[in-house]
């Protein structure tokens, strides 16, 4: 297979993943995303492994860990589990449908990191409609009491906000990924995009995302004034933006209802829940209770019914879920993947300041939104999917082809 014939399928993919997650965020019918990812994603990605073989990048560490944890939790569901041989085989159909889904994106990105200005305008693009259309609807309404929300992955407030910061940050770290010079117009669609997502983000009244969103926006705004011609200009323009919304929220009587309702939800019962995990933490430490075990079934869950009188679902933070369901080994391997990655971009010292930061901030973007909330490593296609592998995978693709962009094989944009 020649390069270009190379090039134009690995573009046929990532158009088709791009799909999955745009109809997953823009359409309440979880079934034509689905058809974009079992219909056309996977297609393309086994004509592409039998055209050519696997990508390299797919055969890289930190993508070989995430499927060992994947491996890992598919068996350790079957043998600890204390469920219906049912729920343990959906396990394994979501397992392998992860590696199939970390098949697809391994592909996409190699597009995308070569192209990255039409990653930009993609992400930038799909994430500011996905969040103007809720926005627009919610502030028609008026009832600032209630958290935003909006189609398909954006049904929950926290899960919602927090799938439109990592897709925008993909889009971001697009442009910053741009050997040749970004246009005005694309910095423009970055920057409008960016205050649609952070409104949306604001509105959800969801600490986490907020805070996460602070964190991202920091980041990625200081590598663009790195990036940019007109550095000081965009910095201020792009921070003038979000205190122009801030500002908005405040005069609006937008911004009283937020705070109260946000203070009312106090910790959301988050310092209990990791202290009864913490606690019964004797119990499960080496191999975890299995992934398909309920929460409300585990000692944890069992306790905090009888101290605080409610059911919880899961841990609400990424590692004490992976001890929970996993023990000291899946903790581990979790551990072991973002520690590579963020090693994997502290070495990369041929790589420009802002790129560096700008994938760094998508790495802590990973950590900051799952430290209060967290997501079930094995699920059918979810937010899951978008808060955990997807930036994860886009990481070890591009410290793994960034050697090759680097010496100029790479920037089709």
């Amino acid at each position: 297979m020649n390069d270009f014939t190379l090039r134009r399928l690995e573009g046929l993919v990532a158009a088709a993943v791009l799909l999955f997650f745009a109809c997953s965020i823009l359409f309440p019918w979880a079934e034509i995303a689905r058809f974009f990812f079992f219909g056309l994603s996977l297609p393309l990605a086994f004509y592409y492994v039998y055209k050519r073989k696997l990508p390299s990048e797919f055969l890289s560490f930190p993508i070989l860990i995430m499927i060992a944890l994947v491996g890992y939790l598919v068996v350790n569901s079957f043998l600890l589990s204390d469920v219906s041989g049912y729920q343990d085989f959906r396990r394994l159909r979501w397992g392998l449908e992860i590696a199939l889904f970390l098949l697809a994106i391994t592909i996409a990105c190699r597009y995308w990191v070569a192209n990255p200005c039409t990653m930009g305008r993609s992400f930038a693009l799909t994430s500011g409609l996905a969040a103007l259309l809720p926005v627009a609807v919610y502030v028609v309404d008026g009832d600032f009491s209630q958290r935003i929300t909006g189609a398909g992955f954006l049904d929950h407030p926290i899960r919602g906000a927090s799938t439109l910061l990592v897709l925008w940050a993909f889009g971001a770290i697009g442009f910053l990924l741009a050997k040749n010079r970004v246009g005005l117009l694309d910095w423009i669609l970055l920057v409008i995009s960016g205050a649609l997502v952070f409104l949306f983000v604001v509105l959800s009244q969801s600490r986490g995302p907020i805070g996460s969103a602070v964190l991202l926006f920091g980041l990625l705004l200081f590598s663009i004034s790195i990036k940019t011609a007109n550095r000081k200009s965009l910095f201020l323009w792009g921070s003038g933006l979000l205190v122009g919304l801030a500002a908005s929220l405040w005069f609006s009587g937008a911004y009283e209802s937020i705070v109260e309702k946000a203070s009312d939800r106090g910790l959301s019962y988050r310092l209990e829940i990791w202290t009864a995990v913490i606690q019964h933490a004797s119990s499960f430490w080496t191999f975890g209770v299995g992934q398909a075990t309920a929460f409300s079934d585990t000692l944890p869950g069992k306790d905090l019914v009888t101290s605080v009188g409610v059911t919880f679902d899961h841990t609400h933070n990424i590692f004490l879920q992976a001890l929970l369901v996993g023990g000291v080994p899946a903790l581990v391997l979790v551990v072991v993947i973002i520690g590579s990655l963020m090693l994997r971009l502290a070495l990369m010292k041929q790589e420009p300041l802002e790129v560096r930061v700008g994938m760094l901030a998508l790495v802590l973007l990973v950590v900051s939104i799952n430290v209060t909330d967290t997501v079930r490593f094995l699920s059918s296609p979810k937010p899951d999917w978008v808060l955990f592998w997807a930036p994860l995978a886009f990481c070890a693709v591009f410290t793994g082809a960034a050697p090759k962009t680097a010496s100029g094989s790479g920037d089709h944009d």
